[in-house]
């Protein structure tokens, strides 16, 4: 009896000191940071490539064991744009929400091409920030087709393990720009963007940017003075299953009569024959 009683309390001692082993092994991990991935564009039409930049990008993000991202928000670019050969943001959106419609992650908001005017990167980010962060908002958890964020097919698009219809929740999702090196090296063209915006960008909201073929997007980290000053909030992302699809390709194959399949999503496809779209 008494072997015995000195083998379970050496075991109940064994137990607690495991458990305080895994407590302070926890209490050190950093906290994991929630994030929102915003991909601004004329989506004019959107490809499988623009919603790899989605999956790759959250995939280097999670990997690094600092962030847990909670969702994609796809915001179309307002018709005021003035991009040649635009279609309408009717078709884009309705495109985008096709090609989307088997994510369970990757929403489509209007409220960009819903505004009087087109809209800075920078404002479109704050304004989704701001939903984001308000208690009890509804943005993760619908569609985000009404630019309310209140649509009623919650269910269709919730992110699993985020509760969005707490008012007590209070972890603040970091929405973060998700882009191509294009758009990064575009910093330096002189007058397209401002100083000041560059900087909110980079330090503030931070971006995931995916490496593009013909683009050195580490090189230019570095010779630029504001992103270099913020590059821990810059992420360089490498596709290795990188392929050269764009919009403007997929428009021209279409104004030839080629196929873009396995190039766009089938929904989207059918589409576009629907509308008669990007024909000469």
């Amino acid at each position: 009896m008494h072997c015995t009683f000195i083998y379970l309390r050496s075991t109940l001692i064994h137990q607690r000191l495991c458990a305080t082993r895994h407590f302070l092994r926890m209490s050190t991990l950093p906290l994991m940071e929630s994030v929102a991935l915003v991909a601004c564009g004329s989506y004019n039409p959107i490809t499988n490539m623009h919603l790899r930049m989605f999956e790759v990008a959250r995939d280097h993000l999670q990997s690094t064991g600092r962030y847990k991202v909670v969702c994609g928000i796809l915001s179309p670019v307002h018709d005021g744009y003035g991009r040649k050969q635009l279609v309408t943001s009717n078709h884009r959106i309705e495109m985008c929400r096709l090609a989307t419609q088997t994510s369970d992650w990757i929403k489509v908001c209007d409220w960009e091409v819903a505004q009087p005017a087109w809209t800075r990167t920078r404002d479109v980010l704050h304004h989704y920030e701001q939903v984001l962060n308000t208690p009890g908002n509804q943005l993760l958890a619908t569609s985000c087709k009404d630019t309310t964020g209140t649509t009623a097919d919650a269910d269709k698009k919730a992110v699993p393990g985020y509760d969005v219809t707490s008012k007590s929740n209070t972890k603040h999702v970091r929405v973060m720009l998700l882009c191509g090196s294009d758009i990064l090296e575009s910093f330096a063209v002189p007058g397209l963007w401002e100083m000041e915006h560059i900087e909110e960008l980079t330090r503030r909201f931070g971006l995931a940017v995916i490496r593009r073929s013909g683009s050195d997007a580490d090189k230019f980290v570095y010779q630029h003075d504001t992103v270099y000053a913020n590059r821990k909030n810059v992420h360089l992302v490498t596709e290795w299953l990188y392929n050269e699809v764009s919009s403007t390709k997929v428009r021209k194959a279409l104004r030839h009569g080629e196929s873009v399949k396995y190039v766009v999503q089938d929904p989207v496809i059918n589409y576009i024959e629907r509308n008669n779209l990007y024909k000469c």
